[in-house]
């Protein structure tokens, strides 16, 4: 029977072209699955994973959350076949990732802020509720002011849309930025063919960079240089340096006392708490919280009160409680409720303020 069903599933992936939408109601859209290469991308060694290999550990890893997510269910599976149509979505996303941990590697965010994907920056002094009731994005979706020159190529190379006639004070998000330039590279063919992460940079880019080339990995460090605060390279590899140095000092550290990374207890609160706004405090019970907790606490709620859509589990309806954390959505799917939160974790809290029940 399980060879027979293992045919029947081939047959559908190669007869169909949309598999995820036709034969797999379970398949994640572009937020979803956007959303879980950022998940992954943290605990795989990119410079030596391959997209193949990359897309294989994404489907496990998919199909991991999905399962976890619906009580467990063995039937629902996220295969590599499915994903392989989506592999330049995978391919593009995995791009804006590298970059993205690049970012924090450069030490261009406060350390602080590494363990929330979706972190505001904070402006000083600038309440962070005042922020967020304005709708500013943060991290690296937040728009900063871009240097002349830079601003000055992407209109020539017509890669992103411009917010404004003139090149002078034009603010993008990096995240644009990233994207657009691997747009112009694609375009104009720039990856070494025997090495797809090295881009050796055509007469535009050679201008605006001033480097004959660079990799996906070091890339961030060129693009730095020309977003606000405008920091200089020696600058930026200076924090990389000691970046790495405080790693290397931790790894040690932590090996001297027999604690290693894959042994780190989430009992022990890894992840720093959080305040709760008063929606999510309302919703959890809770008025203190790391942002797993959260998550968890949200997913014990939806599960006590019945809200995923029978015919659709990734389908949560809100009620009156819920709706008000997810800016007033009557429903959200179990990946793109994800957004809502970090806009109710308001301000980090000392450890000392949270305890770990069981």
């Amino acid at each position: 029977a399980d060879a027979a069903f293992d045919r029947i599933r081939s047959n559908r992936i190669k007869q169909s072209t949309h598999i995820h939408t036709m034969s797999n109601p379970f398949f994640p859209d572009d937020d979803a699955l956007r959303t879980l290469i950022n998940e992954l991308v943290p605990t795989v060694d990119i410079r030596t994973t391959g997209i193949k290999s990359f897309t294989k550990l994404l489907a496990k890893h998919v199909t991991d959350q999905l399962q976890a997510r619906n009580n467990g269910n063995k039937e629902i599976d996220v295969s590599y076949a499915e994903l392989k149509e989506k592999s330049q979505f995978i391919r593009d996303e995995l791009t804006v990732a590298i970059n993205n941990m690049a970012a924090e590697s450069d030490g261009e965010h406060d350390s602080d802020d590494d363990d929330d994907d979706d972190s505001d920056m904070e402006t000083e002094g600038t309440p962070a509720k005042t922020r967020r009731s304005r709708g500013e994005g943060g991290g690296l979706s937040a728009k900063k002011k871009i240097s002349t020159k830079l601003a000055k190529f992407l209109r020539k190379a017509g890669v992103v849309p411009m917010p404004s006639e003139s090149n002078d004070d034009v603010k993008l998000a990096r995240t644009a930025i990233v994207k657009g330039l691997w747009a112009y590279i694609r375009k104009h063919e720039l990856q070494n063919p025997n090495n797809k992460k090295e881009i050796v940079l055509d007469k535009a880019m050679k201008k605006c960079f001033s480097t004959d080339k660079f990799d996906m990995f070091t890339m961030n460090r060129y693009i730095s240089v020309h977003v606000e605060p405008f920091p200089s390279m020696n600058q930026l590899l200076a924090a990389a340096k000691k970046k790495s140095k405080e790693k290397q000092k931790q790894k040690a550290t932590a090996k001297k006392s027999g604690k290693t990374k894959g042994k780190k207890d989430k009992k022990t609160g890894g992840q720093p708490p959080y305040r709760l706004s008063d929606d999510m405090a309302s919703l959890l019970g809770k008025r203190v919280l790391p942002r797993p907790q959260v998550v968890s606490g949200i997913w014990a709620y939806i599960k006590s009160n019945e809200l995923q859509n029978p015919e659709n589990k990734r389908e949560i309806f809100c009620d009156d409680k819920l709706s008000r954390v997810m800016d007033n959505e009557s429903k959200v799917t179990m990946f793109s409720m994800n957004k809502y939160i970090s806009q109710h974790m308001v301000e980090k809290v000392d450890r000392s303020e949270y305890v770990h029940e069981d």
